[in-house]
């Protein structure tokens, strides 16, 4: 994924609410055709959400098959 794209999208996000949270973090990932492990772990590694963001959110039960159904997103295509 590029870093100017994610940025650039993640600051979008950003503008028009205080902080992330786990329904814009699959949003995105859908964008970008990727999990939303994925997603959340690069966007730490830009240092855009903290280290162990998405170790806290598993860990407290996100479901993310759920978050992606109420948000009507279909599932990836496949590669």
């Amino acid at each position: 994924m590029p870093t100017h794209g994610v940025i650039r999208r993640f600051n979008d996000t950003r503008r028009t609410k205080e902080k992330m949270t786990p329904g814009d973090l699959c949003l995105l990932a859908h964008f970008y055709g990727v999990s939303v492990e994925v997603m959340a772990l690069r966007l730490e590694d830009l240092n855009l959400l903290p280290n162990g963001n998405w170790g806290k959110l598993k860990a407290g039960g996100f479901r993310v098959r759920e978050a992606q159904q109420q948000l009507g997103l279909g599932p990836l295509p496949a590669r």
